[in-house]
């Protein structure tokens, strides 16, 4: 089977819509995968099992607390971060995806960065069990640093997207749909797991940003601006984190990591955000 750029690129997203490491690694390899088994009865949500799987076992790798363990468990992220991208091309190919997508996509995320960062810490504790060191303690705050960065990244990208198909407040409807159908399934006592999948995205949805201080741009002037500063905010993405931390896991230096999500990932939000800022503030002159 050949790479078929025209066909990649139809089926994928554009660059100012992509993470880095999503871009360079992850897409291209997902997308030998789907065209390798795009004939086989597979559903986006299979892939996002398969990646869930390779997380728990990542887990349980990172858990024994070996050099050996970390570079497998290493590659179990890497794994997960390919498998993570098959779902939505899946969907978009076999133009299946459903409402549910998304929120499957992000409970799995979730789950995954569990398994990661609980093993990850059992490892380092065992690993440095004969050291008077409070070092795997500091994983726990690169955690939370991850589900910042990444709550950041998802509001800037989903807003784009929202103006670029001609829904500025999109974000709102999206919520408030999410919102009446969560009340609808609460209601009638049914779908249990959707339920919790809509439950999650709500509280996610609500800890971005303050709906009642959103401002409404116009759409080309932010389109204009906006997608050449997405690029900088996905790179504190989700998938910059694990891709670093599967590395310093493999390399068996950690501390790459924790000093990419302490310092140099929060220096790039300051500075993407004093950037973003700037742009906001001209959008709104542009208004008067």
């Amino acid at each position: 089977m050949s790479f078929n750029l025209k066909d990649y690129k139809k089926n994928t997203k554009d660059f100012s819509l992509e993470e880095p490491f999503d871009f360079v690694f992850y897409r291209p390899l997902a997308y030998v995968i789907i065209k390798a088994t795009y004939k086989l009865p597979l559903t986006p949500n299979l892939f996002s099992l398969g990646a869930l799987f390779f997380a728990i076992i990542a887990g349980q790798f990172l858990s024994k607390g070996t050099h050996e363990s970390f570079i497998k468990g290493g590659l179990c992220i890497l794994i997960f971060g390919i498998l993570d991208c098959c779902d939505g091309m899946l969907a978009r190919m076999k133009r299946n995806g459903s409402m549910y997508g998304e929120l499957i996509d992000m409970f799995v995320d979730l789950l995954a960065s569990i398994n990661f960062y609980t093993g990850t810490f059992i490892g380092l504790k065992i690993a440095y069990a004969n050291s008077d060191t409070n070092f795997p303690y500091m994983i726990w705050p690169c955690a939370m640093l991850l589900m910042v960065h990444v709550g950041i990244y998802s509001f800037y990208k989903k807003q784009l997207i929202f103006y670029q198909s001609g829904n500025p407040n999109g974000r709102k409807r999206e919520i408030d749909r999410y919102k009446r159908e969560y009340e609808k399934l609460k209601k009638e006592k049914k779908e249990l797991f959707n339920r919790f999948l809509l439950f999650l995205f709500l509280i996610f949805s609500d800890k971005q940003a303050n709906e009642k201080k959103r401002v409404e741009y116009h759409s080309d002037a932010y389109i204009l601006y906006n997608k050449k500063i997405l690029p900088f905010w996905s790179v504190i993405s989700g998938s910059t984190h694990l891709s670093i931390l599967a590395i310093a896991l493999m390399i068996n230096e950690l501390e790459v990591y924790i000093y990419f999500a302490f310092f140099l990932a929060n220096m790039w939000v300051f500075m993407t955000y004093m950037i973003q800022n700037g742009v906001n503030n001209k959008l709104k002159r542009e208004q008067v």
